[in-house]
Parts: C-alpha cells; structure tokens; sequence
C-alpha cells in the first residue's frame, strides 16, 4: 500500500505548522542516494538540493544528498496553489 499520497499530505501539514508556528526560515532534509522514491517525494514538496556527502553505516560507505526548502519559495508555492 505504498504511493497513496499519505506522506505528502503529513509533511505539507507538518511544513505548514514549521513554517506558520514555529517561525522557521527553512527546513532540512536529506537521503541516501539510493532512496529514489525519497527524493521524489523531496522535489515533489518544494525542495531543492543543498549538498551531497558520503557517510558510513556499517562500515560501508554510502552517498547521501541533502535538500532545503526556504520559507520564501514556501510560501510563493502557496500563494500559487492558491491560483
């Protein structure tokens, strides 16, 4: 049952109440390189690529890439779902 929206829908929310509430300037996230649906759903929300970095898990090492997404293009993707 996975691709059903439903973690869109949480962090839209979450970003909201971040954003609105919490007074936030932006909002980090990253994922392993491997995780395409992970960063899928990333861009989906607006964010944009920031750094990329390796890290080790296990004695492996492992690509990962981080995104950020500025309160000022949040709020302009509100202002056009608004449209």
């Amino acid at each position: 049952d996975w691709r059903r929206g439903l973690m869109s829908e949480v962090l839209r929310e979450l970003y909201a109440v971040l954003f609105e509430k919490g007074k936030l300037e932006y909002i980090n996230s990253g994922y392993f390189a491997f995780n395409t649906a992970s960063a899928a759903l990333q861009q989906k929300l607006g964010m944009k690529p920031w750094l990329e970095h390796i890290v080790e898990r296990d004695g492996e090492q492992i690509p990962t890439k981080e995104m950020l997404l500025w309160r000022a293009d949040w709020e302009a993707g509100q202002q056009a779902a608004k449209r």
